[in-house]
């Protein structure tokens, strides 16, 4: 009995101590519980090195489920044991149990809290530096195509059009940044982190609102552009209108007679030339309106536009300077030549007044006679005159087509009259030199009898002279 009971009682003892060794193992685990919980806890999920973060954290995990298995055996083993040995858990040792249960469970609750918040942590810099990546391309991209050159207007506005609309969205992923750049201030340990962040959402305000009024310049801009693209294929329009005009009415034949005709075509080739003026107005202003559209835009066919409608209007406008220079010379020498013409004519009725009249006819033959070489030498001026006139004529008459004046028959006619009148005046010059010629030779006649008459004189009165043969008085009387 003895034996019994101090076996008995030795059992009891080794109970005792393994109950008193669960206890400790069961305080161990629920101080590693505690230790492991304040380790999650205090996890820092917010760590700028997202790889390294999860690194650690998936250790932690491993080290929670090392542990988790730990308890979880030391419980099964526990409970197992005593309902082998006693069909039953005592009370304290169950609430124990319970409560590292609890606490396991609550380190796995921390844990779950932890890695929503890591994953948090890792979406909000992940959405933070993947909108700032976005922002700070579409910035970028943005800069770059306001400043492209090599668009149309239409093109261009169609792009500010859309880049105005992406401005506004992209305002809203910035405050996307915002928010989560201030969900890492509130965050992060790190100092430098929180004054960097501060100052890349600072910035990209700043460059938002720089592109927002770059736009919205821009967009003036270009309305003005489009405005002077339109301007510039009116004005062109109206240069290749003009061209179409002149060319018509350069093609149109002149169909000159008269010099009034002549003169109208010259006005009107004038009135041409005169519109040259505001054609060169409007090359000047399709020019300027070129250069202001190249300071925005490319102007795209309009340089060639503009090289067409100056080419154009430099050979109508040289083929209207040609023509209009002819005409007015044309007319100029029309008018001299007609004006010589009837010059000649009054001359022609002068002269003949002239050698007609009684005043003419009283003067002697001989001043006749040098009135009618001089007039002789002046019909030759005359003819001359007019033929020199019509030379000049027909050489502007050969440049222009669809001439076909009379003036040239007037002055044919001119020509004959002087003819006429030559004639007339050499027969009436032979009448006069013949005329002369008798009278030279009655005059020498005179003169011989004349001669004779003094000779004769002389000798009469020699010979009634007192002394001549005095004492030959028969003979004296001979011959006296």
């Amino acid at each position: 009995l003895h034996k019994a009971i101090k076996d008995r009682v030795n059992k009891n003892k080794e109970a005792l101590e393994w109950i008193k060794r669960q206890y400790l193992n069961i305080v161990d685990l629920q101080n590693q519980l505690r230790e492991l919980k304040g380790r999650v806890v205090d996890f820092y999920v917010f760590g700028e090195n997202l790889d390294q973060t999860e690194n650690n954290l998936r250790d932690l995990r491993k080290c929670l489920s090392d542990k988790d298995s730990e308890v979880k055996k030391f419980i099964k083993n526990l409970r197992d044991n005593y309902t082998n040995s006693q069909n039953f858990i005592p009370t304290d040792i169950a609430q124990e149990l319970t409560t590292l249960e609890l606490m396991l469970e609550q380190v796995h609750e921390a844990m779950e809290d932890k890695m929503r918040d890591f994953k948090k942590a890792r979406t909000v810099r992940s959405e933070y530096l993947t909108n700032v990546d976005e922002i700070q391309k579409w910035i970028s991209g943005a800069e770059d195509k306001i400043n492209n050159h090599e668009m149309e207007p239409a093109q261009f506005k169609d792009i500010l059009q859309k880049l105005n609309q992406e401005h506004v969205l992209v305002g809203d992923r910035l405050n996307y940044v915002r928010k989560n750049g201030q969900v890492i201030i509130d965050h992060s340990q790190n100092d430098e982190e929180k004054g960097l962040i501060e100052a890349t959402v600072d910035q990209l305000a700043k460059q938002l609102d720089q592109i927002g009024s770059l736009l919205a310049d821009k967009r003036k801009q270009v309305e003005n552009t489009l405005d002077g693209w339109s301007r510039f294929l009116h004005l062109y329009q109206q240069v290749m209108d003009w061209v179409k005009e002149k060319g018509y009415f350069l093609a149109e034949p002149l169909d000159i007679v008269t010099l009034q005709q002549a003169r109208q075509k010259a006005a009107d080739y004038a009135v041409a030339v005169k519109s040259v003026k505001p054609i060169n107005k409007n090359l000047s202003e399709m020019d300027r309106e070129l250069e202001q559209i190249s300071e925005l835009t490319t102007v795209g066919e309009l340089r060639d536009k503009l090289q067409e409608a100056e080419d154009s209007k430099a050979v109508v406008e040289g083929r209207l300077l040609e023509r209009n220079g002819l005409l007015q010379e044309t007319c100029e020498e029309w008018e001299q030549c007609e004006r010589k013409m009837k010059e000649v004519r009054a001359w022609i009725d002068k002269t003949k007044s002239q050698l007609e009249s009684p005043q003419q006819r009283k003067k002697p033959l001989r001043d006749q006679l040098g009135i009618h070489e001089k007039t002789l030498a002046d019909i030759s001026t005359q003819k001359t005159k007019i033929h020199m006139s019509i030379e000049k004529l027909q050489v502007h008459f050969r440049e222009l087509p669809n001439v076909d004046s009379r003036i040239l028959e007037a002055a044919n006619e001119i020509v004959v009259q002087l003819d006429e009148l030559r004639d007339l005046i050499r027969q009436r010059t032979r009448q006069i030199e013949e005329t002369l010629h008798q009278i030279d030779l009655y005059q020498q006649n005179i003169q011989s009898l004349r001669q004779k008459v003094i000779h004769e004189e002389q000798q009469l009165r020699h010979i009634l002279s007192p002394s001549y043969l005095a004492h030959e008085r028969d003979r004296a009387a001979a011959e006296e």
